[in-house]
């Protein structure tokens, strides 16, 4: 039986379509969400959230095992639950940007898996939130949205970047494999 591990054979020559074209439906899908979603509440907290972003960026760390960790997931959730859709994405945007240029990650990676998984994630967290309480006031309402919205962040997250990392780099050990 062949194994994804076993090194690109011929039977692997569909993985990179297969890669390009998740990851063109991601943002496709993003986009629509977008588009058919509240529009966000810019102001003053927009700009706060963009500096957080680009300081989680800034503040990415590797492991031993060559995974990192920022605090771009907590800056995202935040601008989904106060601001919308748009700023979550953008928020995750600048993040991962800012911490594949500090890190030196490969840009495949983080354009055929960290930018696709991250983007779809925190529009659906956005509209998640958005759904169980359309107005962030302090209640009961918002830290359960929040809690949802963060949980189907983490989720869509994880299962989109094990498949594409599955399809992408099929040889190398990693989450998920």
């Amino acid at each position: 039986m062949l194994r994804g591990r076993a090194g690109l054979a011929l039977g692997d020559r569909w993985r990179e379509p297969a890669a390009r074209l998740l990851t063109l439906a991601s943002f496709a899908v993003t986009a629509v969400v977008i588009v058919l979603s509240w529009p966000d509440r810019v102001g003053a907290l927009s700009i706060i959230f963009g500096i957080a972003a680009l300081g989680a960026g800034l503040t990415v760390s590797r492991d031993q095992e060559n995974n990192s960790i920022s605090g771009s997931f907590i800056v995202s959730v935040l601008a989904a639950a106060f601001l919308g859709p748009v700023s979550a994405a953008a928020a995750i945007v600048i993040a991962e940007l800012t911490a594949t240029i500090r890190l030196k990650t490969r840009w495949r990676a983080m354009v055929l898996n960290n930018l696709p998984a991250a983007a779809l994630a925190a529009v659906l967290g956005a509209v998640v939130i958005q759904g169980v309480t359309p107005r962030p006031a302090e209640t009961a309402s918002l830290y359960i949205a929040v809690a949802l919205g963060g949980a189907t962040m983490l989720v869509v997250s994880f299962a989109m970047i094990v498949m594409l990392r599955r399809l992408v780099y099929p040889s190398e050990l990693g989450l998920g494999g």
